[in-house]
């Protein structure tokens, strides 16, 4: 369940020595729970679901949408409903973002790799090697919402995963002119263990297009 980093990769973590991590002093993170960011180990994605200790679809709103569910910043294929087959809609594309072009992943990212402002988006944009690739084409009206879920299990017992507790994923949203789509992004999180995932959201917008982003956050209190 690995991914080759995208390019964006190799400038994120260059950047790292020349950015400081945020602190009480920075006006945007002056609430933030400094000494649990802390304890935080960025690594390469690692994925399981071994761990979960509750079932995923009860916690989980109802929606009749596709979804696209990844687990410690992996796709998980299993648990996901891409629109393909039976829920096909035409110029309508949901895809994992470690199987797009390493081209495509840099121009969609592009923009946030040249505005990286603190260490964590730079670790976000070296490590965010899978998540999801919306792309809505011109003219497509989407009558139900697109479903993201990332799923945080600080608690693995994977030997690779267990000395990484912060994970990493990136959403790229491309709507089309004069196009309308809604795309629910819900984030859950289980163990008792110090941990957490870092969602990088990028959203384009074409001429006349209409969107709308709702954020269902569900994850264990620091």
């Amino acid at each position: 369940m690995s991914a080759t980093a995208p390019p964006v990769s190799r400038s994120a973590i260059d950047r790292l020595g020349s950015i400081g991590v945020p602190t009480k002093r920075d006006e945007a993170w002056r609430y933030a729970p400094h000494r649990k960011l802390a304890e935080l180990v960025f690594g390469p994605s690692q994925g399981t679901i071994d761990d979960l200790g509750f079932d995923l679809d009860e916690r989980l709103p109802s929606l009749d949408g596709p979804r696209i569910v990844i687990v410690n910043g992996v796709v998980d294929q299993e648990r996901s409903s891409f629109i393909t087959g039976a829920v096909a809609v035409a110029g309508v594309s949901l895809t994992p973002l470690a199987g797009a072009s390493s081209d495509l992943v840099a121009t969609q990212f592009e923009r946030a790799a040249d505005d990286v402002t603190d260490a964590y988006l730079a670790l976000n944009l070296a490590y965010g090697t899978d998540g999801a690739m919306i792309e809505i084409a011109d003219g497509v009206r989407l009558e139900v919402p697109i479903h993201v879920v990332t799923v945080v299990v600080p608690g693995s017992t994977t030997t690779t995963a267990a000395a990484t507790n912060m994970w990493c994923s990136a959403v790229s949203i491309n709507v089309g002119n004069a196009s309308s789509a809604t795309v629910v992004e819900t984030r859950l999180g289980d163990g008792g263990d110090v941990g957490g995932s870092s969602a990088l959201t990028s959203v384009h917008l074409g001429d006349d297009a209409t969107f709308e982003h709702v954020v269902v956050q569900d994850l264990r209190a620091t």
